[in-house]
């Protein structure tokens, strides 16, 4: 959470919680791209980070026309039956937006990244991180896998990658875990995805 903090500091800089210890910080400004260039955010916690990716790679890419930033998320292996791969560690979700309803349980799934809207050149990607530690590997083992895994996917992804095999969706201002949206919209769609 982001709070002003209670003692004085030159303005106009803000206080990030860490803990309970406010620490501040010197405000941060986006880097400007370059038509052509292109970068990339990822969410490194899994779960919920792809929501935070998003919105970091929106505002990137808002202040920077014509540059192409893409946004991922880090996930520990599980089944992607619908999900293109890339890379043997780089997968693309379908380009079909399926949104979230009420109940929908998304751990040990990709269905956050999957209700999410398209980003540049199909976003989000899942960056699947092999070991999580809790094994018999070393420190050094586990780090070694994991960072071979991720840089080998962020190296895949330095050229521009072929469109997915349908047109992505135009990304709606609305978020696609609306709410209102009722439960046989829902209940179609999984039955369709479970079919492929």
């Amino acid at each position: 959470a982001v709070a002003r903090c209670s003692f004085v500091l030159p303005a106009p800089i803000m206080c990030l919680y860490d803990g309970l210890l406010p620490r501040a910080l010197s405000i941060f400004e986006l880097p400007s791209l370059r038509s052509g260039q292109r970068g990339i955010v990822i969410g490194m916690g899994g779960g919920c980070d792809v929501l935070g990716a998003l919105a970091f790679a929106q505002a990137w890419e808002a202040r920077s026309p014509g540059a192409t930033v893409l946004f991922a998320n880090c996930v520990s292996p599980r089944p992607m039956p619908s999900h293109e791969q890339l890379a043997p560690h780089l997968w693309r979700c379908p380009p079909n937006v399926v949104p979230l309803a009420a109940g929908d349980g998304c751990y040990g799934s990709t269905r956050l990244e999957q209700s999410l809207p398209r980003g540049a050149e199909g976003s989000p990607f899942l960056l699947v991180v092999p070991e999580d530690g809790k094994g018999p590997s070393s420190v050094e083992e586990v780090t070694r896998a994991n960072t071979g895994a991720i840089t080998s996917s962020l190296a895949r992804l330095c050229a521009p990658l072929e469109p997915p095999s349908s047109p992505p969706q135009p990304a709606s201002l609305s978020p696609p875990w609306d709410a209102s949206l009722g439960a046989s919209t829902r209940s179609s769609q999984s039955t369709s995805e479970e079919t492929r």
